[in-house]
């Protein structure tokens, strides 16, 4: 043996030795998906991203992960943060992170079967005690046609020490399989190139936002916006001029005499359908931050519609009375109206659009409509029941290092003595809100008599409409049984176009949207998989 082999294989026992050190030893294996990240001795902090290496143990089909497994999922570098802003007080914190070459570059990578990016979130669920109060609007948002930011639960080991249940998610960006509008490059300064491409939000102050001139109707403060994508650091002087002039066109049109008007009222600026879905689903939620923080908008192009859309949706920490009080038959914006609403520049918009009759008119058909599918009680307890079993096991695990089961936890409403109480507390409540809003809207409740019975014994996967389409198109599916289901769009040389849907779904029927207006025209195939049961389809994009 040369002395160069010996200090090979003395290295290698030494790490060896140091990672068996470094690793707890109460957590061995998990059904889902292990993340391990290693910080080299530095602190992770909320100030300044610092370079670290992270793994990702992912198992094919039915096999268990274990920590000692090779890192197949993920091997390499990334920078990383601790996020969020109320949630930094917990001791289980969320990060923000970006996938790295060894030289510091952004890598654009697939995590757990999401679509290439480089920007990514671990989210810690820790007040939330059921661990669905997020889950349960992105997937709501996403099936019915909306994007929103795709997750998957992992567990996470940090340095050696097991942290517990957490959500790898997307971050929300300006992305064909992510906020699916025309990029906007620092040389987009002029003509119909600067007129879309902007994801802006409202949201807590960080001394980075900005008003436009208009105040509401109601007396309250200016509504507060930032700039998300491009950011405060990059936008171009134009481009900041362009979209806080359109911010501004669009609140006159809000407070304006004819804002009901369909030409040049609000309708003239809004992608009003996006706004329904919006306002739905928070509403469903309750959640107090709803029109306030986080709350996302984003604009496409001239060339392609140039409306305003509302989304995506972010951040259901405080919804499903996880705050204040646990009523669910509440009126309209409840959580986003009260005395302080000037102190924390809560957005008016929704109000004002709930004083059109057509918007009303809207929302009550949408509402009839999901009511008739995936937010049917019997499909959404389904989504719940199958979650829960998928992540039991990680879950027992997450409070044994957290024992938080029977403890108030800022911003708990409700403190159930053991996991079954949390979420027969969450079930309640969902199931007397959804029959709350189907009065208000339709004046009386959806029942099992009075829905569209949804089809849950065949598997189906119908022809995309429009079809031809210019550039966005409908996908509808149904599937007998809960699973995983798969929907990817490929070109004609078998390539992947794009990840529609990836996750599991209870028994039932789905809408997906695609949005092709990034992509050349001609011929594309959609394929679905569910369980053991596949189908494919053509469809063809003309521009």
């Amino acid at each position: 043996m040369t002395m160069r082999t010996s200090i090979i294989l003395c290295a290698i026992v030494c790490c060896t030795k140091w990672l068996i050190a470094q690793t707890d030893t109460t957590f061995q294996s998990s059904n889902l998906p292990i993340v391990i990240i290693r910080t080299n001795g530095q602190s992770i902090s909320d100030t300044k991203r610092i370079m670290a290496d992270m793994g990702i143990i992912h198992a094919a089909g039915q096999q268990r992960n274990s920590v000692t497994d090779p890192w197949n999922g993920y091997s390499g570098k990334i920078n990383i943060e601790i996020r969020g802003s109320s949630s930094q007080q917990f001791p289980k914190k969320s990060y923000g992170f970006e996938t790295q070459d060894s030289l510091g570059n952004n890598r654009n990578v697939s995590l757990l079967g999401m679509p290439e990016e480089n920007d990514w979130v671990l989210y810690a669920p820790y007040a939330d005690k059921t661990l669905l109060r997020n889950e349960i609007p992105y997937y709501l948002s996403r099936a019915i046609g909306r994007y929103a930011t795709r997750t998957v639960y992992c567990e996470l080991v940090l340095n050696g020490i097991y942290q517990g249940i957490y959500v790898l998610m997307e971050k929300v960006k300006q992305d064909k399989n992510r906020v699916n509008i025309s990029s906007l490059d620092p040389s987009d300064t002029a003509g119909v190139d600067l007129t879309g491409g902007y994801i802006i939000k409202m949201d807590k102050p960080n001394g980075l936002e900005w008003q436009v001139g208009v105040n509401s109707l109601y007396g309250f403060d200016k509504s507060l916006y930032e700039y998300h994508d491009p950011d405060d650091d990059v936008i171009m002087p134009q481009q900041r001029l362009y979209i806080r002039r359109y911010m501004a066109s669009v609140e006159s049109s809000l407070v304006s005499g004819n804002f009901t008007d369909t030409v040049n009222g609000y309708a003239k600026y809004l992608d009003v359908p996006s706004f329904v879905d919006h306002l739905l689903l928070s509403e469903f939620t309750k959640n107090l931050d709803s029109y306030r923080f986080s709350f996302f908008l984003h604009k496409e192009k001239d060339s392609k519609g140039g409306k305003l859309f509302a989304g995506p949706m972010w951040d259901y920490d405080l919804a499903f009375a996880n705050y204040g009080e646990n009523a669910w038959e509440q009126p309209w914006l409840t959580s986003a109206w009260n005395a302080n609403i000037a102190a924390w520049h809560r957005s008016y918009w929704m109000k004002r659009l709930l004083n059109d009759p057509n918007f009303v008119q809207k929302a009550r058909t949408r509402w009839i409509q999901i009511r008739h599918g995936v937010l049917s009680n019997d499909s959404l307890l389904s989504f719940m029941d199958s979650t829960m079993k998928r992540i039991e096991e990680a879950r027992i695990r997450n409070f044994q290092r957290w024992p938080i089961i029977g403890v108030k936890v800022w911003p708990n409403y409700y403190v159930g003595a053991t996991y079954e109480q949390d979420v027969a507390f969450l079930k309640s409540w969902i199931t007397g809100r959804l029959q709350w809003i189907d009065v208000e809207l339709t004046g009386g409740p959806i029942t099992k008599n009075t829905e569209r019975p949804v089809t849950t014994h065949t598997f189906d996967l119908e022809q995309n409409f429009p079809n031809p389409f210019n550039p966005t198109t409908q996908i509808r599916y149904r599937v007998p049984a809960a699973g995983r289901v798969t929907l990817r769009i490929y070109d004609l040389l078998g390539r992947t176009v794009v990840t529609l849907v990836d996750q599991e779904q209870p028994a039932g029927e789905y809408t997906v949207r695609w949005n092709a207006s990034s992509n050349a025209a001609g011929m594309y195939i959609y394929r679905m998989e569910a369980g053991e049961r596949n189908s494919a389809r053509t469809m063809l994009l003309l521009k």
